[in-house]
């Protein structure tokens, strides 16, 4: 009886030592249920809010290529020298560039722009820095090189955005933003091409920020491109051989940029650059260097003279035009009323004449005038015309040099001429400059390039800034500061 009591009392000692490791067993369990539970949950979470400033930083990068790519802006410097002067800093979105800004641009205080302490966003904030590519044009070959970080020597810069969560998260996202080229042609607005117009070389294309007509037997060696739709009739033709096949249309592209130049602001360039610019007044007058700006702007005149009229321009009071023939004197010439370059235009004692003609007017061409570009200035390249209302062309130019046609209103080409150069046409307003407007756009407001012209074009113009690359970084965050700096992942600019 002894014997049989010892044995359960062991057995029941034995079931307890069961138990506790069962519940032992349990409760590890338990614990490592529940630590992969909050580990996953942790990750989870972590994930969640990476995405989510991954999100707010792309919003950031979204918001600076709005304010950036406005327009096509002759040099991004207007960005990088304003707030404290200095690139990288977080302040050159934080209000409006220097100078004057394009018409439609946000005004100066408004919400739309990125302060320093960052722009609200969704539960977090982002903040976006523009920074100069000092690094890659430091090491440029001569006369490219420019060390200085603040100075935008190649239309290339980097925009950056750092997006923080509601809880302390960050991410980090960097844009390449750089120049491309432009095509031979682009309007602002609505196209016709019509007849037997080419148009050759490697920037051989025709772009309309809006409908793009064709008719006829047109060609362009690379694409026809519209941000609407691109209505096709006749033999329509494309490729290095003008065959139907060749044909690249592309209707519904995204809109390109046009800069917003004045035969004014281009005078003073090209003064900058070291040409001499002549100023033809509407009196008949001529004088070496150039008026004051308009009120307020602080510039004051250069004007000397007045000087003799240069050989091979008269004065037309109908119209206050000046118009040129026969042996021309070469120049820059920046020209108050309107302008006509006539068939035999050309450079004293023969040849052909480098004109660079600047007309806050309308400018009209034919025939056959010897005429190459006089001026060429950083980001814009070498300039036939640029003109403050309308261009009418239809005159051959040189074909051994490219030069810039560019109207601020409107633009037609007619007849059968051969331009070697970028047409741009801003088609700002459609209104007369001393009674004259040769290219009214009418009932259909569309501008035309009709008969058999023949446009080439290399692509040395004018050319686009767009967003080239894209990256997300996530090395060391340099600079940061509680409250003080975002820092930036991305390394050096």
């Amino acid at each position: 009886m002894t014997g049989t009591r010892r044995l359960r009392d062991r057995e029941r000692g034995a079931a307890m030592i069961f138990t506790l490791l069962a519940m032992a067993m349990v409760t590890v369990i338990g614990l490592t249920l529940t630590s992969t539970a909050m580990s996953t949950l942790a990750m989870s979470t972590a994930e969640s809010e990476t995405g989510e400033t991954l999100a707010i930083a792309d919003a950031g990068i979204e918001h600076g290529k709005q304010l950036v790519l406005w327009q096509d802006w002759q040099s991004l410097n207007v960005f990088l020298t304003r707030g404290d002067g200095n690139g990288c800093t977080f302040d050159e979105l934080a209000d409006v560039p220097t100078g004057t800004p394009p018409a439609g641009y946000p005004l100066a205080g408004s919400a739309n722009f990125i302060p320093l302490a960052g722009r609200p966003f969704g539960q977090g904030r982002y903040f976006v820095e523009l920074c100069d590519n000092h690094t890659q044009e430091s090491a440029a070959l001569a006369p490219n090189t420019d060390a200085n970080p603040n100075n935008d020597n190649d239309k290339r810069v980097f925009l950056r955005s750092v997006g923080y969560g509601p809880r302390g998260a960050r991410a980090a996202v960097e844009v390449i933003l750089g120049a491309a080229a432009m095509p031979a042609v682009v309007v602002q607005g609505n196209l016709e091409v019509r007849g037997n117009p080419t148009v050759t070389g490697p920037a051989g294309s025709i772009h309309a920020n809006g409908v793009l007509e064709l008719s006829g037997n047109p060609c362009t060696y690379v694409y026809y491109s519209s941000t609407a739709a691109t209505t096709a009739s006749g033999n329509v033709q494309g490729g290095a051989s003008c065959t139907a096949a060749g044909v690249d249309s592309r209707p519904f592209s995204p809109r390109i940029n046009l800069p917003s130049l004045s035969p004014y602001n281009v005078a003073r360039q090209a003064q900058a650059a070291g040409f001499t610019v002549y100023t033809m007044q509407t009196n008949g007058t001529v004088f070496t260097g150039l008026p004051a700006g308009p009120a307020g702007s602080g510039i004051a005149s250069t004007l000397v003279g007045p000087i003799p009229v240069p050989a091979g321009f008269n004065f037309q009071n109908n119209g206050k035009t000046w118009r040129t023939s026969g042996q021309t004197q070469a120049g820059t010439y920046y020209v108050l009323g309107n302008a006509d370059v006539t068939a035999n235009t050309g450079a004293v004692g023969g040849g052909d004449v480098q004109l660079t003609i600047l007309v806050e007017g309308s400018l009209t061409a034919n025939g056959n005038p010897d005429v190459r570009p006089h001026a060429t200035i950083p980001f814009i390249g070498p300039i036939l015309v640029v003109a403050g209302h309308d261009i009418d062309l239809g005159a051959t130019f040189d074909s051994s040099y490219n030069g810039l046609f560019y109207a601020r209103h409107q633009l037609e080409i007619s007849g059968s001429p051969t331009l070697n150069g970028q047409v741009i046409a801003l088609n700002e307003f459609d209104t007369a400059h001393e009674t004259k407007n040769p290219v009214p756009l009418g009932n259909g407001a569309i501008m035309k390039i009709s008969g058999s012209p023949t446009i080439n074009y290399s692509g040395n113009g004018l050319q686009s800034v767009r967003a080239l690359t894209w990256r997300e970084c996530r090395a060391d965050w340099a600079g940061f500061q509680a409250g003080v700096n975002p820092g930036t992942s991305c390394g050096a600019p």
